[in-house]
């Protein structure tokens, strides 16, 4: 038996069962509009019969699911603004159901497609169409990253790229087991950046960890290195007091050792500096120089260095500013004049990654699972403040962050709004990848409203208070969220009812078409 839904001029919808010879009307309906589409490919559990008819409609621009055979309308669906849907297509993509609707003028719309109630959900623009040109997305979940796992058969602690050589440099750690006792043993591996291949091992000395690592150059110098950074971890002390800083070079694929220079401490974090290295080693932020020896060889000479702090367990530069995330005390500001501290501040936070968002505003996340950002005062501020920090944001991310980054997990169409805001990507000890943005203020305001409401109609799981649970605790005191946003939260608007939608435009004074195209493009960030 084959079946066929046809539309005819004045809104008629007919539905025909043709078998045996025969041709037969099974029902009849009469819409009030003009319909401009339809579909009914079989995508449930009977691949010959399909349960429901997609139907798109000139005048309302919509698109509406009918069931079958019966064709009583199970939902409506308005798409908003004058372009009518052109096709519709009913289909499956890894077992998930899916509405696909392209409209007149080369957008193409995707939703979810429940089989039991008919209900289209997470409305998403998958392609455009222009003259000489097609875009095509891909159909993913907010937040669903495409992921390759390369099994090392060791645990990768720290990681950097070199694209001059097209290489990955790790530290990893492995256990060995055949002994009574396990035992711990350290390399610095390389990789090829495609095949992800080991192409070259340094095994560190017994009981050295690597801490960290970095690509760079020096002045005067053309090639490109690897250097890292590690501590001698003891049995028999409290905190490392010895370390190292190799230098290596990518030589016929093999890692060649070039130099090396012996710290009193572990070296937490390390860093490019205007030609130069900058350490951070123990309770000491360390200048190095890149020196030619008179046999023609080269080395690290320690130039200057700043003391005072607790722990220096990571910085990060920009131009002659250094902002150095420590253990207990916070962050505090140096500037290159010999390494001098400029401010600081003096709430007692232990850092465990920072980064520098322009000249005068710092992000930072502490040991509490919180991010906090900071401002630099002005200066011509009074004495009593020049030389200090002020808060200026906190949020309870609920993930221990240990690496800030600047850069976007996707290409960003320059065509659309969000396409110049900034971002930092961040990864946290839980296997967390996020991306925190520095929104314009005009931005920011709309979407804190868009929050504001959005916790009105959302309940957070056994009732918690969304404020609350963004509140930082701090110093044994709850602090509330200020100058940050959760993106999670506003971006949770597109997976509303069309009801609870409707009800936030109301409140908003703003369409919802408006409001989940400005949420779309917000997504377009991740």
């Amino acid at each position: 038996m084959f079946t066929v839904l046809l539309a005819t001029g004045g809104g008629h919808l007919v539905y025909l069962e043709i078998g045996d010879g025969i041709l037969t009307e099974v029902k009849h309906a009469q819409l009030e509009y003009e319909v401009s589409c339809l579909d009914i490919n079989p995508i449930g559990e009977n691949p010959n019969y399909s349960q429901l008819a997609a139907v798109g409609m000139w005048t309302d621009i919509s698109v509406r699911i009918f069931s079958i055979p019966d064709l009583n309308l199970v939902t409506k669906e308005n798409l908003g603004g004058e372009i009518i849907p052109r096709s519709v297509l009913l289909c499956s993509f890894e077992g998930i159901p899916y509405l696909l609707c392209a409209l007149g003028d080369g957008h193409l719309l995707n939703f979810l497609l429940n089989m039991s109630t008919g209900e289209l959900t997470h409305r998403r623009s998958l392609a455009i169409a222009k003259e000489g040109e097609l875009t095509i997305g891909t159909i993913d979940d907010i937040q669903k990253f495409h992921i390759r796992s390369i099994p090392l058969g060791e645990q990768a602690r720290h990681i950097c790229h070199q694209e001059q050589t097209r290489t990955f440099a790790i530290c990893s750690l492995k256990y060995n087991q055949s002994n009574i006792e396990e035992a711990e043993m350290h390399f610095i591996r390389l990789l090829d950046d495609q095949t992800f291949e080991f192409m070259s091992t340094y095994p560190l000395d017994q009981y050295e960890n690597g801490c960290s690592i970095l690509s760079c150059s020096f002045s005067d110098d053309s090639n490109v290195y690897y250097c890292v950074g590690t501590a001698y971890v003891m049995p028999e002390e409290n905190k490392p007091t010895k370390g190292r800083i190799l230098v290596f070079v990518v030589e016929d694929q093999k890692l060649q050792l070039i130099a090396e220079k012996e710290t009193k401490g572990a070296v937490y974090s390390i860093n490019a500096f205007n030609g130069k290295l900058l350490a951070a080693i123990n309770p000491r932020i360390q200048l190095y120089k890149w020196m030619l020896r008179d046999d023609g060889t080269r080395e690290l000479q320690s130039e200057c260095g700043h003391h005072g702090h607790m722990l220096a367990l990571c910085f990060q530069t920009r131009g002659d500013f250094i902002v150095v995330g420590e253990l207990m005390k916070s962050i505090s500001l140096l500037i290159y004049e010999h390494v001098v501290e400029r401010a600081r501040d003096c709430n007692a936070n232990w850092m465990s990654a920072i980064e520098i968002l322009d000249d005068d505003i710092y992000l930072g996340a502490d040991n509490d699972f919180n991010l906090v950002t900071m401002r630099k005062n002005s200066e011509d501020a009074p004495d009593e403040e020049w030389g200090s920090l002020e808060v200026v944001g906190e949020y309870h991310l609920c993930e221990f962050v240990s690496r800030f980054q600047h850069g976007s997990l996707v290409m960003r169409p320059l065509d659309f709004d969000v396409a110049q805001i900034p971002t930092v990507i961040f990864g946290t000890s839980n296997g967390v990848i996020g991306v925190i943005a520095s929104l314009p203020n005009e931005l920011y305001l709309f979407f804190e409203k868009l929050q504001s409401n959005l916790r009105k109609v959302i309940k957070g799981v056994g009732g918690l208070s969304h404020e609350q649970w963004r509140s930082s605790y701090i110093d044994k005191k709850t602090v509330g969220a200020k100058n940050f946003l959760d993106g999670d939260l506003i971006e949770s608007f597109l997976d509303l009812g069309r009801g609870q939608m409707e009800e936030i435009s109301k409140v908003m004074g703003v369409p919802v078409e408006e409001l989940m195209k400005r949420v779309e493009e917000l997504t377009r960030l991740h």
